[in-house]
Protein backbone atom coordinates (compact mmCIF):
# COMPACT_ATOMS: atom_id res chain seq x y z
CA UNK A 1 0.00 0.00 0.00
CA UNK A 2 0.70 3.49 -0.39
CA UNK A 3 0.97 5.06 3.14
CA UNK A 4 1.19 9.09 4.30
CA UNK A 5 2.15 9.56 7.52
CA UNK A 6 1.62 13.70 7.94
CA UNK A 7 3.27 14.24 11.68
CA UNK A 8 3.82 17.71 12.69
CA UNK A 9 7.54 16.48 14.33
CA UNK A 10 9.96 14.12 13.06
CA UNK A 11 13.49 13.02 14.21
CA UNK A 12 16.03 14.55 14.74
CA UNK A 13 13.28 16.58 16.41
CA UNK A 14 12.77 14.76 20.14
CA UNK A 15 9.72 14.47 20.31
CA UNK A 16 6.88 11.10 21.85
CA UNK A 17 4.79 11.95 18.41
CA UNK A 18 7.90 11.96 16.08
CA UNK A 19 9.38 9.10 17.34
CA UNK A 20 5.94 6.83 17.37
CA UNK A 21 5.80 8.41 13.26
CA UNK A 22 9.38 7.10 13.03
CA UNK A 23 8.81 3.64 14.11
CA UNK A 24 5.60 3.13 12.51
CA UNK A 25 7.05 4.25 9.33
CA UNK A 26 10.10 2.12 9.71
CA UNK A 27 8.18 -1.20 10.38
CA UNK A 28 5.62 -0.84 7.80
CA UNK A 29 8.07 -0.66 5.04
CA UNK A 30 10.03 -3.61 6.21
CA UNK A 31 6.71 -5.00 5.48
CA UNK A 32 6.95 -4.22 2.23
CA UNK A 33 4.44 -1.09 2.10
CA UNK A 34 5.79 1.89 0.19
CA UNK A 35 5.68 4.73 3.06
CA UNK A 36 6.19 8.49 2.51
CA UNK A 37 6.54 10.62 6.25
CA UNK A 38 5.01 14.15 5.61
CA UNK A 39 6.40 16.97 8.23
CA UNK A 40 7.35 20.33 8.92
CA UNK A 41 10.56 21.91 7.77
CA UNK A 42 12.21 23.53 11.30
CA UNK A 43 15.98 23.86 10.42
CA UNK A 44 16.99 21.41 12.20
CA UNK A 45 16.68 18.16 10.01
CA UNK A 46 20.20 17.15 9.94
CA UNK A 47 21.55 13.81 11.70
CA UNK A 48 18.58 11.53 10.67
CA UNK A 49 20.57 8.24 9.67
CA UNK A 50 19.12 6.82 5.96
CA UNK A 51 15.83 5.12 6.58
CA UNK A 52 13.81 2.54 4.36
CA UNK A 53 10.77 5.13 3.76
CA UNK A 54 11.05 8.42 2.60
CA UNK A 55 10.75 12.26 4.69
CA UNK A 56 9.23 15.33 3.01
CA UNK A 57 9.49 18.28 4.94
CA UNK A 58 7.51 21.37 4.01
CA UNK A 59 7.82 24.60 4.83
CA UNK A 60 4.29 25.83 7.14
CA UNK A 61 2.79 28.84 6.01
CA UNK A 62 2.78 30.17 9.03
CA UNK A 63 4.50 28.23 11.61
CA UNK A 64 3.87 28.74 15.85
CA UNK A 65 5.30 26.02 18.05
CA UNK A 66 4.72 22.86 16.53
CA UNK A 67 1.55 24.13 14.90
CA UNK A 68 2.22 24.69 10.66
CA UNK A 69 -0.26 25.83 8.29
CA UNK A 70 0.41 23.54 5.65
CA UNK A 71 -1.79 23.75 2.37
CA UNK A 72 0.59 22.03 0.37
CA UNK A 73 -1.00 18.40 2.09
CA UNK A 74 -3.89 19.22 -0.30
CA UNK A 75 -1.75 18.11 -3.03
CA UNK A 76 0.88 16.22 -1.82
CA UNK A 77 -1.60 13.78 -0.69
CA UNK A 78 -2.38 12.76 -4.02
CA UNK A 79 -2.28 9.61 -4.66
CA UNK A 80 -2.01 7.89 -1.26
CA UNK A 81 -3.89 5.08 -0.27
CA UNK A 82 -3.58 5.57 3.46
CA UNK A 83 -3.03 9.07 5.06
CA UNK A 84 -2.02 8.27 8.96
CA UNK A 85 -2.77 11.68 10.67
CA UNK A 86 -0.48 11.86 14.04
CA UNK A 87 -2.98 14.41 15.96
CA UNK A 88 -2.24 17.04 17.51
CA UNK A 89 -1.60 18.75 14.01
CA UNK A 90 -3.01 21.98 14.33
CA UNK A 91 -2.87 23.22 10.29
CA UNK A 92 -2.26 20.49 8.95
CA UNK A 93 -5.49 18.20 10.12
CA UNK A 94 -7.50 20.47 8.07
CA UNK A 95 -5.77 19.58 4.77
CA UNK A 96 -5.13 15.79 5.63
CA UNK A 97 -9.19 15.55 6.38
CA UNK A 98 -10.15 17.74 3.67
CA UNK A 99 -8.13 15.52 1.11
CA UNK A 100 -10.20 12.13 2.63
CA UNK A 101 -13.76 14.25 2.19
CA UNK A 102 -13.41 16.08 -1.12
CA UNK A 103 -10.41 15.21 -2.64
CA UNK A 104 -9.90 12.99 -5.65
CA UNK A 105 -9.48 9.38 -5.31
CA UNK A 106 -10.20 6.72 -2.58
CA UNK A 107 -8.06 7.04 0.23
CA UNK A 108 -8.91 6.20 3.79
CA UNK A 109 -8.15 7.97 6.41
CA UNK A 110 -6.64 6.82 9.72
CA UNK A 111 -5.76 9.33 12.94
CA UNK A 112 -3.39 8.37 16.18
CA UNK A 113 -4.82 10.66 18.44
CA UNK A 114 -1.47 10.78 20.72
CA UNK A 115 -3.34 13.60 23.64
CA UNK A 116 -5.28 16.22 24.40
CA UNK A 117 -4.45 20.00 23.89
CA UNK A 118 -6.04 22.50 26.92
CA UNK A 119 -7.22 25.92 26.02
CA UNK A 120 -4.81 28.51 28.34
CA UNK A 121 -5.34 31.97 28.11
CA UNK A 122 -4.58 34.79 25.58
CA UNK A 123 -5.44 34.70 21.75
CA UNK A 124 -4.05 31.22 21.80
CA UNK A 125 -6.17 29.42 24.65
CA UNK A 126 -9.17 30.97 22.64
CA UNK A 127 -7.68 29.55 19.02
CA UNK A 128 -7.32 25.93 20.85
CA UNK A 129 -10.47 25.88 22.81
CA UNK A 130 -11.84 26.62 19.05
CA UNK A 131 -10.15 24.39 17.65
CA UNK A 132 -11.35 21.02 20.67
CA UNK A 133 -14.73 22.34 19.80
CA UNK A 134 -15.19 22.81 16.17
CA UNK A 135 -12.57 21.73 14.33
CA UNK A 136 -11.49 18.61 16.15
CA UNK A 137 -14.96 16.57 16.00
CA UNK A 138 -15.18 17.26 12.18
CA UNK A 139 -11.51 16.09 11.68
CA UNK A 140 -12.12 12.84 13.69
CA UNK A 141 -15.75 12.30 11.69
CA UNK A 142 -13.82 12.34 8.83
CA UNK A 143 -11.47 9.45 10.14
CA UNK A 144 -12.00 5.98 9.15
CA UNK A 145 -10.84 5.00 11.82
CA UNK A 146 -9.33 6.94 15.39
CA UNK A 147 -6.10 5.08 17.16
CA UNK A 148 -5.87 5.87 20.99
CA UNK A 149 -3.28 4.40 22.58
CA UNK A 150 -5.16 3.65 25.58
CA UNK A 151 -8.88 3.80 25.97
CA UNK A 152 -8.63 5.17 29.52
CA UNK A 153 -7.17 8.47 28.38
CA UNK A 154 -8.97 8.75 25.32
CA UNK A 155 -12.61 8.39 27.35
CA UNK A 156 -11.31 11.16 30.34
CA UNK A 157 -10.62 13.44 27.50
CA UNK A 158 -11.86 15.81 24.48
CA UNK A 159 -12.31 12.40 22.89
CA UNK A 160 -15.38 11.40 25.26
CA UNK A 161 -18.45 12.56 23.13
CA UNK A 162 -17.16 11.27 20.04
CA UNK A 163 -16.17 7.73 21.67
CA UNK A 164 -19.63 7.00 22.82
CA UNK A 165 -21.39 8.38 19.51
CA UNK A 166 -19.32 6.10 17.73
CA UNK A 167 -17.37 4.02 19.61
CA UNK A 168 -16.79 1.35 16.36
CA UNK A 169 -14.71 4.29 15.02
CA UNK A 170 -12.36 3.86 17.81
CA UNK A 171 -9.27 1.32 18.05
CA UNK A 172 -6.73 0.54 20.96
CA UNK A 173 -3.13 0.26 19.86
CA UNK A 174 -0.75 1.33 22.56
CA UNK A 175 3.05 2.55 21.36
CA UNK A 176 5.73 0.25 21.53
CA UNK A 177 9.71 0.02 22.04
CA UNK A 178 12.33 -2.25 20.16
CA UNK A 179 12.94 -4.99 22.45
CA UNK A 180 16.65 -6.10 20.22
CA UNK A 181 17.66 -1.94 21.45
CA UNK A 182 16.26 -2.02 24.57
CA UNK A 183 18.07 -4.13 27.02
CA UNK A 184 19.32 -4.33 30.24
CA UNK A 185 22.91 -4.05 30.99
CA UNK A 186 25.21 -2.80 33.66
CA UNK A 187 25.59 1.02 34.13
CA UNK A 188 28.14 2.36 31.51
CA UNK A 189 31.61 3.31 33.43
CA UNK A 190 32.46 6.12 30.90
CA UNK A 191 28.89 7.93 31.70
CA UNK A 192 29.41 7.33 35.46
CA UNK A 193 32.95 9.04 35.06
CA UNK A 194 31.37 11.80 32.88
CA UNK A 195 28.81 12.57 35.19
CA UNK A 196 30.51 12.42 38.70
CA UNK A 197 28.57 9.68 39.75
CA UNK A 198 30.30 8.13 42.24
CA UNK A 199 30.33 4.14 43.74
CA UNK A 200 27.92 4.80 46.82
CA UNK A 201 25.49 7.62 44.41
CA UNK A 202 22.10 6.70 43.41
CA UNK A 203 21.05 8.12 40.26
CA UNK A 204 17.33 9.36 39.21
CA UNK A 205 16.83 9.86 34.94
CA UNK A 206 14.38 12.15 33.69
CA UNK A 207 14.11 12.30 29.93
CA UNK A 208 11.78 14.63 27.72
CA UNK A 209 12.50 17.54 25.27
CA UNK A 210 13.01 20.94 27.37
CA UNK A 211 10.77 23.23 25.04
CA UNK A 212 7.94 25.20 25.72
CA UNK A 213 5.87 22.38 23.91
CA UNK A 214 6.84 19.73 26.55
CA UNK A 215 6.59 22.23 29.31
CA UNK A 216 3.73 19.53 31.13
CA UNK A 217 6.59 16.66 31.97
CA UNK A 218 7.51 18.10 35.53
CA UNK A 219 10.99 18.58 35.75
CA UNK A 220 10.59 21.47 38.10
CA UNK A 221 8.55 19.00 40.65
CA UNK A 222 11.50 16.46 40.37
CA UNK A 223 14.09 19.55 40.86
CA UNK A 224 12.25 20.07 44.10
CA UNK A 225 11.63 16.84 45.29
CA UNK A 226 15.19 15.40 44.76
CA UNK A 227 16.65 18.69 46.32
CA UNK A 228 16.04 17.55 49.96
CA UNK A 229 17.56 14.23 49.62
CA UNK A 230 21.00 12.89 50.22
CA UNK A 231 23.62 14.29 48.15
CA UNK A 232 24.69 11.18 47.04
CA UNK A 233 21.45 11.08 44.89
CA UNK A 234 22.30 12.83 41.07
CA UNK A 235 20.09 13.39 38.56
CA UNK A 236 20.40 12.86 35.21
CA UNK A 237 18.03 15.17 32.90
CA UNK A 238 18.28 14.11 28.84
CA UNK A 239 16.84 16.68 26.77
CA UNK A 240 17.13 19.46 24.95
CA UNK A 241 15.11 22.83 24.59
CA UNK A 242 14.58 26.18 25.33
CA UNK A 243 13.27 25.90 28.86
CA UNK A 244 16.18 24.22 29.42
CA UNK A 245 18.19 27.72 31.32
CA UNK A 246 15.12 27.87 32.92
CA UNK A 247 15.51 24.62 34.76
CA UNK A 248 19.13 24.79 35.22
CA UNK A 249 18.54 28.38 37.14
CA UNK A 250 16.06 26.30 39.30
CA UNK A 251 18.46 23.76 39.61
CA UNK A 252 21.01 25.96 41.13
CA UNK A 253 18.47 27.93 43.38
CA UNK A 254 17.48 25.04 44.94
CA UNK A 255 21.56 24.08 45.48
CA UNK A 256 21.75 21.15 43.61
CA UNK A 257 23.48 22.44 40.54
CA UNK A 258 26.30 20.29 40.61
CA UNK A 259 23.73 16.77 41.65
CA UNK A 260 21.69 17.78 38.78
CA UNK A 261 23.74 16.77 35.11
CA UNK A 262 22.01 18.32 31.76
CA UNK A 263 23.33 15.83 29.30
CA UNK A 264 21.54 17.78 26.42
CA UNK A 265 20.34 15.16 23.14
CA UNK A 266 21.94 12.25 23.23
CA UNK A 267 21.48 9.67 20.15
CA UNK A 268 19.43 6.58 20.36
CA UNK A 269 22.63 4.68 21.41
CA UNK A 270 23.64 6.85 24.41
CA UNK A 271 19.72 6.85 25.27
CA UNK A 272 19.94 2.78 26.11
CA UNK A 273 23.47 4.05 28.16
CA UNK A 274 21.53 6.31 29.97
CA UNK A 275 18.70 4.06 30.82
CA UNK A 276 20.87 1.47 31.84
CA UNK A 277 23.20 3.98 33.78
CA UNK A 278 19.96 5.37 36.46
CA UNK A 279 18.68 3.44 39.04
CA UNK A 280 15.09 4.79 38.37
CA UNK A 281 12.90 6.43 36.18
CA UNK A 282 11.29 9.49 36.72
CA UNK A 283 8.71 11.69 34.71
CA UNK A 284 5.93 13.69 37.43
CA UNK A 285 4.02 15.01 34.34
CA UNK A 286 1.65 17.47 35.68
CA UNK A 287 -1.59 18.31 33.26
CA UNK A 288 -3.20 15.76 30.78
CA UNK A 289 -1.71 16.52 28.03
CA UNK A 290 0.41 13.88 29.05
CA UNK A 291 -1.15 10.70 27.12
CA UNK A 292 0.83 7.42 27.49
CA UNK A 293 4.72 8.06 28.54
CA UNK A 294 6.64 6.29 25.99
CA UNK A 295 9.69 7.17 28.10
CA UNK A 296 8.26 4.75 30.95
CA UNK A 297 8.31 1.84 28.05
CA UNK A 298 11.83 2.35 27.00
CA UNK A 299 13.05 2.64 30.90
CA UNK A 300 11.00 -0.98 31.68
CA UNK A 301 12.46 -2.56 28.96
CA UNK A 302 15.82 -1.82 30.32
CA UNK A 303 14.82 -3.12 33.76
CA UNK A 304 14.62 0.22 35.45
CA UNK A 305 11.67 0.89 37.94
CA UNK A 306 9.33 3.77 37.27
CA UNK A 307 7.82 6.88 38.97
CA UNK A 308 4.95 8.76 37.19
CA UNK A 309 1.71 10.87 38.11
CA UNK A 310 -1.43 9.10 38.39
CA UNK A 311 -3.04 10.86 35.40
CA UNK A 312 -5.51 8.98 32.63
CA UNK A 313 -3.04 6.85 30.00
CA UNK A 314 0.30 7.21 32.43
CA UNK A 315 -1.61 4.75 34.82
CA UNK A 316 -2.46 2.31 31.99
CA UNK A 317 1.49 2.30 31.52
CA UNK A 318 2.58 1.92 35.11
CA UNK A 319 1.33 -0.75 37.09
CA UNK A 320 1.43 0.68 40.36
CA UNK A 321 3.18 -1.03 42.98
CA UNK A 322 4.44 -3.38 40.70
CA UNK A 323 6.52 -2.05 37.87
CA UNK A 324 6.86 1.32 39.73
CA UNK A 325 4.68 4.43 41.90
CA UNK A 326 2.13 6.43 40.59
CA UNK A 327 2.01 9.76 42.62
CA UNK A 328 -0.68 12.81 42.43
CA UNK A 329 0.56 15.78 39.65
CA UNK A 330 2.35 18.17 41.37
CA UNK A 331 2.46 16.66 45.02
CA UNK A 332 6.56 17.16 45.55
CA UNK A 333 6.13 15.87 49.11
CA UNK A 334 4.53 12.58 47.76
CA UNK A 335 7.41 11.90 44.72
CA UNK A 336 10.29 12.25 47.32
CA UNK A 337 8.85 10.22 49.41
CA UNK A 338 8.52 7.23 46.32
CA UNK A 339 11.80 8.51 45.21
CA UNK A 340 13.70 7.70 48.35
CA UNK A 341 11.47 4.36 48.85
CA UNK A 342 12.93 2.84 45.41
CA UNK A 343 16.60 4.32 46.26
CA UNK A 344 16.86 2.71 49.50
CA UNK A 345 15.30 -0.74 48.78
CA UNK A 346 17.50 -2.07 45.91
CA UNK A 347 15.41 -5.55 46.51
CA UNK A 348 11.91 -3.34 45.38
CA UNK A 349 13.22 -2.10 42.82
CA UNK A 350 15.20 -4.51 41.12
CA UNK A 351 11.79 -6.52 41.30
CA UNK A 352 9.78 -3.76 39.44
CA UNK A 353 12.58 -3.16 36.54
CA UNK A 354 12.09 -7.11 36.23
CA UNK A 355 8.08 -7.13 36.31
CA UNK A 356 8.90 -4.01 33.70
CA UNK A 357 10.55 -5.74 31.33
CA UNK A 358 7.90 -8.79 31.26
CA UNK A 359 5.58 -5.91 31.08
CA UNK A 360 6.71 -3.98 27.97
CA UNK A 361 7.53 -7.45 26.26
CA UNK A 362 4.03 -9.10 26.56
CA UNK A 363 2.24 -5.39 25.60
CA UNK A 364 4.49 -2.70 24.59
CA UNK A 365 6.66 -3.83 21.83
CA UNK A 366 6.82 -2.41 17.89
CA UNK A 367 6.08 -5.89 16.42
CA UNK A 368 2.60 -5.97 18.13
CA UNK A 369 1.73 -2.60 17.99
CA UNK A 370 2.69 -2.50 13.99
CA UNK A 371 1.21 -6.01 13.05
CA UNK A 372 -2.22 -4.30 14.58
CA UNK A 373 -1.80 -1.20 12.39
CA UNK A 374 -1.14 -3.17 9.30
CA UNK A 375 -4.58 -5.01 9.67
CA UNK A 376 -6.31 -1.49 10.56
CA UNK A 377 -5.02 -0.46 7.33
CA UNK A 378 -6.07 -3.91 5.45
CA UNK A 379 -9.41 -3.25 7.19
CA UNK A 380 -10.34 0.35 6.55
CA UNK A 381 -9.51 -0.60 2.24
CA UNK A 382 -11.48 -3.46 2.57
CA UNK A 383 -14.26 -1.22 2.92
CA UNK A 384 -13.50 0.71 0.21
CA UNK A 385 -15.88 0.08 -2.98
CA UNK A 386 -13.81 -1.38 -5.44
Amino acid sequence: MKIAHVVSTFPPYRGGMGNAAFHFARELSVRGHEVTVITMRRGDEGGLAAAPFRVVRLTPLPRYGNAGFLPQLLWRLRGQEIIHLHYPFFGGDYFAAWRRRWGRGAASLVISYQMDVGAGGGLIGRYVGWHNRRVLPWVVRSADRVIVTSYDYARAGNLRPLIEAEPDRFREIPLGVDLASFLPAPPDPDLRRQYGIGPDDRTVLFVASLDRAHFFKGLPELLKAVAPLEPRVKLVVVGEGDLRPQYEKLAADLGIGERVKFAGAVSDRDLVRHYNLCDLFAMPSVQQTEAFGLVFVEAGACAKPVIGTRLPGVRTVIDDGRTGFLVAPREVDELRMKISALLSDRALAEQFGRAGRRRVEEKYNWESSVRQLDALYREVRAEKPS
